[in-house]
């Protein structure tokens, strides 16, 4: 009996440590590792911007549907059923005659096709095809904007967590230094308020530093959001070591840009539009044809295939064409405002350009800005380095005074600081000027 219980008592416990670990493993509190490259792929993959943009797509790929099928004939029935009180009838040498029965069942079918329609339909059809292409350069620039926002969310982790780094340093270099001011209070060295300024300094350090973790945890945050993790998911980013180079000339840059950039592209294609836009306008001048043809049949009974007063069938074809004469003035009108529409997107697309070519040349001197910082900020971090080694050594000695410590710490975590970010300012820079030069992943 108790071998039984004892078995069961280490399956319980084998089942319980299983679904221990199975919930561990589905746990979203886990750190998971994140590349860049996962964290673009991710947001690109489950991005609610990118989704509104392929629906929106998906929507004009219809309308041009919508538009082509208006081009071709359109096929429509027609069912009748009248119940009469009475026959209807005819006097004859004032003799009634019955000209059909109390029920009357016509049906019809009808086959229209428009033959010319001032180049309304064509040119709506190529409109539409042209908006497909708009709203693909859409989500084309929809996808340019969160990349870059993605990698910028990226960066920011990345300099928050350095941030942090340096203030926990600070902490604990602060702390030895503390200690060491006590030692030297209590051996009659330095006077009290060398302590006091210690204390303070320690202080101040231990705020920044959780300041900083709140920093980190925002920014991982912001993160999570865009990439559509849970919120709080406390997601681990992979440190980026490689720098890209700084492009070597800005002019091939700019060129690149007004070639590539999907808002301009677009632009463009909505100028192509806009001409279609005018030539709709201009098919009000012209009449619209179309030709028909039917099929009939009247009759007494449901499907209409008993006539015992007239022919039980009938067909004819028809050409028909329609002509607004006079609309006093709106035609004219219409034109005119798709001609003014067509000057404005011609006025926008250069303004546009122009915008690109300051955007790109702003990316660009932010990108050599900062790589000059990094190589700046590099040699200072160095020298703060090695002032704080040489300014703690000299307080060991009783050389210098607690509060030249504490600059020197202060001073080494400015450029700890600075250094950082620069470097990581480097890489958002380099992912401003992608998206300034309409470079897709």
């Amino acid at each position: 009996m108790i071998k039984h219980i004892g078995c069961r008592l280490v399956m319980v416990s084998a089942l319980v440590v299983f679904l221990g670990a199975a919930a561990y493993a589905q746990d979203d509190s886990i750190p998971e590792k994140l590349t860049l490259d996962d964290a673009v792929h991710q947001a690109l993959k489950t991005s609610s911007v990118i989704r509104k943009a392929a629906d929106a797509l998906a929507a004009q790929q219809d309308a041009e549907k919508i538009a082509r099928a208006d081009l071709f004939p359109s096929l429509s029935a027609n069912y009748n059923y009248t119940r009469l009180k009475e026959a209807p009838y005819i006097l004859f040498n004032n003799q009634p005659f019955d000209t059909n029965g109390v029920n009357e069942i016509h049906w019809d079918l009808t086959l229209r096709q428009p033959l010319f329609t001032g180049f309304s339909l064509i040119s709506t059809h190529e409109l539409e095809k042209l908006g497909i292409n708009v709203k693909s350069e859409e989500k084309q620039q929809a996808t340019l904007s969160l990349v870059k926002n993605v990698k910028t969310a990226y960066f920011n982790v990345l300099l928050a967590k350095q941030f942090y780094k340096t203030a926990s340093e600070a902490v604990g270099q602060l702390t030895a230094h503390l200690d060491d001011a006590r030692r030297f209070y209590d051996q009659g060295l330095i006077a009290y308020n060398d302590v006091l300024k210690s204390q303070v300094a320690l202080a101040d350090a231990r705020q920044n530093a959780i300041k900083a973790k709140s920093r980190v945890d925002m920014a991982i945050s912001a993160l999570n959001v865009l990439v559509s993790f849970p919120f709080n998911r406390k997601t681990e980013v992979v440190e980026v070591t490689t720098l890209p180079p700084v492009p070597a000339a800005l002019d091939p840059l700019i060129a690149e840009a007004i070639e590539k950039r999907p808002y301009i592209k677009a632009l463009r294609l909505a100028s192509r539009q806009a001409d279609l836009a005018v030539r709709v306008a201009k098919s009000a001048y012209y009449p619209d044809i179309f030709l028909s043809g039917i099929y009939e049949q009247d009759g007494q009974n449901l499907n209409a295939s008993s006539n015992d007063y007239s022919n039980q069938h009938d067909a004819g074809v028809s050409i028909t064409a329609q002509w607004d004469l006079i609309d006093w003035g709106k035609r004219h009108a219409d034109v005119s405002r798709r001609k003014s529409e067509k000057d404005a997107m011609e006025a926008k697309i250069s303004l546009a350009e122009d915008a690109v070519r300051l955007e790109v040349k702003q990316a660009y001197l932010d990108l050599t800005v900062a790589d000059q910082n990094i190589h700046t900020a590099e040699q200072t971090l160095d020298q703060a380095k090695e002032n704080y080694r040489i300014t703690n050594v000299q307080y060991q000695e009783n050389i210098v005074a607690s509060i030249d410590v504490i600059d020197a710490r202060t001073d080494l975590t400015r450029a700890e600081t600075n250094y950082y970010s620069a470097l990581y300012g480097y890489q958002i820079a380099v992912a401003d000027l992608d998206r300034a030069a309409g470079r897709l992943p």
